[in-house]
């Protein structure tokens, strides 16, 4: 039985998990287990991109960002495209911490920065014409001119 949400990746690494590095590696310093984890960290992002790769098509983010002014929509387009490529574009390297997960009903990228956080709702786009439309938030909208990417991103992962 799936569970969700199901997380696909977190950029957090907790003191506990370099403590246990520490532990299990006595002669390294706190320093060098917090970058160790850092790196290992940024290679599993790789990782969990990669096996997106072979989802490919035009897809849309549907973002609630958070800024000091308040909340906002937003949305970013690519066509013909890889997953992979496209979640790529959404960071503009401003994130302290970001998560990867699979919602019953989404593929949601929840990132953290200095303002707030964005939550951004990853689909794919039906019809390309309809991709700047100002009604991209209606749900009604949502619903007819998108589709999940759930099933194909747990075939990958066999949730």
């Amino acid at each position: 039985m799936k569970r969700y949400p199901y997380k696909l990746y977190t950029s957090e690494v907790s003191a506990q998990d370099v403590q246990d590095i520490m532990l299990e590696n006595p002669d390294i310093t706190e320093s060098t287990a917090w970058d160790w984890m850092y790196e290992q960290s940024a290679d599993d992002w790789q990782d969990t991109l990669n096996q997106l790769k072979v989802i490919t098509g035009d897809f849309i983010a549907l973002a609630d960002v958070g800024t000091w002014q308040g909340r906002r929509d937003g949305y970013s387009f690519k066509g013909n495209t890889d997953l992979k490529t496209f979640i790529e574009s959404l960071f503009n390297g401003n994130y302290n911490e970001f998560e990867l997960e699979v919602t019953k009903t989404d593929l949601v990228l929840t990132a953290h920065h200095h303002d707030g956080t964005n939550f951004i709702k990853i689909r794919r786009v039906v019809d390309v014409r309809t991709a700047f439309v100002e009604d991209w938030f209606k749900s009604y909208f949502i619903t007819k001119h998108t589709r999940r990417l759930v099933k194909e991103v747990c075939k990958i992962y066999e949730i």
